[in-house]
């Protein structure tokens, strides 16, 4: 063969092969036309019932700003029954009243790999295996929130999730459950949960926090729960979300906000009785700095707020190494003084 008809036959090659690279990378109609499919199959809907698939970029930018890398590429959709249907000279309103008629899917363009995010009962699972081919390492407490924050806007469970960022936040969150049913026009059930509410938490930091826990980071925030009887107007909870090294999470939980206790100006000899576990000390007794040490331990324990750490150590015999919590503004004296100790 020619140099000539060589180069022609790999110069042909290359061309024929050229639309399968073109086209290697899915297009936006087909995903969308895969999201439609999915949802489709999970509602077992035919062909001939309404569909809608909306393309959701906020979301897309968040799982960019999680993932913090610029090629990372992923397709969004929010489907659901509800929209506008055009026919001929004609426009169709879809209205669903029964629940959540939204499920979120996520399709990579590349890989073609598809994530039911949202509304499926694996959503959770899929949100952790969509985090795993996006290959998220979270190694700051920024990455860490980003990753939650991602989480929050997709909410895979459908839970109550959207963070209350101050004390108006939470007023007006709940005004308008107080409102949603029955709608009161004289505000009443409303008002008289906010003047319970409003001294209970008018001191509770509302940011939202970070936390390393091992090679976890323990994500929390302030979130307000459904309405109840009598309770028109939800409790404030504390939302937690354990974020792994992988960008993994789990199911949140929702623990109900402690009260801010004030501290009192001058500690009493009554303080000292709080209850504290005795393993704090050796079962060896006659050591005479035990007295003091275990009514320090007892006030550390009745005022867990106001407390700065120190480690206080002793060679005297019966008494171990070990790190109380001293209360500010309380004076050791208190602990020899006859506290019932």
């Amino acid at each position: 063969m020619s140099m000539r008809k060589l180069f022609s036959t790999i110069f042909g090659l290359v061309v024929s092969a050229s639309p399968l690279l073109v086209n290697a990378q899915m297009t936006e109609p087909a995903a969308r036309e895969q999201a439609l499919n999915v949802v489709r199959t999970e509602l077992h809907l035919g062909l001939n019932k309404f569909l809608q698939a909306r393309r959701d970029e906020t979301l897309e930018q968040s799982l960019a700003t999680a993932v913090a890398r610029p090629s990372w590429s992923e397709f969004i959709y929010k489907v659901s029954e509800d929209g506008d249907e055009i026919k001929e000279h004609a426009v169709v309103h879809h209205i669903t009243t029964d629940g959540d008629p939204t499920f979120t899917v996520a399709i990579n363009p590349r890989s073609g790999s598809l994530h039911r995010i949202q509304g499926f009962k694996d959503s959770l699972a899929e949100f952790n295996k969509l985090m795993t081919e996006a290959n998220v390492k979270v190694l700051t407490s920024d990455q860490a929130e980003a990753v939650a924050g991602f989480y929050r806007e997709v909410n895979p469970q459908r839970a109550s999730l959207v963070p209350l960022s101050s004390l108006l936040d939470l007023k007006q969150a709940a005004e308008r459950h107080c409102q949603a049913f029955p709608f009161n026009p004289n505000e009443k059930n409303f008002e008289a949960w906010w003047r319970r509410a409003k001294p209970l938490y008018a001191d509770v930091p509302f940011r939202q926090t970070a936390v390393r826990s091992g090679s976890d980071y323990l994500v929390e925030w302030i979130v307000l729960s459904s309405d109840a009887k009598g309770n028109c107007g939800g409790t404030p909870l504390r939302a937690r979300l354990t974020v792994n090294s992988n960008a993994h999470v789990d199911e949140p939980t929702f623990a109900p906000i402690q009260k801010v206790i004030a501290r009192p100006t001058k500690p009493t000899c009554s303080d000292c009785r709080s209850a504290i576990p005795m393993e704090h000390f050796d079962k060896a007794g006659g050591s005479f700095l035990a007295p003091a040490l275990l009514a320090l331990s007892r006030l550390s324990t009745h005022y867990p707020l106001f407390t700065t750490h120190f480690l206080l150590g002793t060679s005297a015999p019966g008494v171990r190494r070990v790190e109380h919590r001293m209360v500010m503004g309380c004076r050791i004296p208190c602990g020899f003084q006859g506290c019932g100790l």
